[in-house]
């Protein structure tokens, strides 16, 4: 698991939505930064609402907690956003149908979109982590349409009908096989 990650020099942007799973997010953050990658994360005004009510934590305590680099969601013109930036990655987990439908339409509205289109447009790897699966094969279709290079796309049906330390292991699980098939 480590081997794959390792290499990388640059950094990973780790966007947070208001789907359900912002664990999904917040493990992962832990994950990347305790293997020594630089994680840049950002959360939504949704993700933020999703955090507080999932998690019981805030943006800042995991940033602090993690030693991320938190960016405003907010502002496009972050370093998350760049093209000349040294990000390898973007990941956007959870993602929101929302997120999903501004990708699909271009839209770039906010640091999230505009870190995955930047992504596809740079051909940096971009995984996204969708609540609404079925709405993953209309985006599907739609970016066909548009030849946009997908690189790497990861579905995962969150399923937060188990208990608290059962959605631990699952999201650490998942996690570990995202870690592992990396490259």
């Amino acid at each position: 698991m480590q081997k794959g990650v390792a290499q990388y020099m640059g950094e990973v942007v780790v966007a947070i939505t208001g789907a359900s799973g912002a664990i999904y997010g917040k493990r992962l953050t832990e994950c990347l930064t305790n293997l020594g990658v630089q994680v840049r994360l950002v959360v939504t005004a949704s993700g933020e609402l999703t955090l507080a009510h999932e998690c019981q934590t805030d943006k800042e305590t995991i940033a602090a907690n993690y030693s991320a680099i938190l960016e405003d969601g907010k502002n496009v013109a972050a370093k998350s956003a760049s093209g000349s930036a040294n990000i390898d990655a973007v990941v956007i987990c959870p993602c929101s149908g929302t997120t999903l439908g501004k990708l699909a339409a271009g839209i770039g509205d906010n640091l999230v979109t505009r870190s995955a289109i930047v992504a596809l447009k740079e051909r940096r790897k971009l995984i996204i982590v969708p609540r609404e699966p079925l709405m993953l094969l209309l985006i599907l279709r739609i970016w066909r349409n548009y030849h946009l290079g997908i690189r790497s796309l990861f579905q995962h049906l969150l399923d937060f009908t188990t208990t608290p330390n059962q959605s631990m292991t699952w999201s650490t699980l998942l996690l570990q096989e995202y870690l592992t098939n990396w490259d």
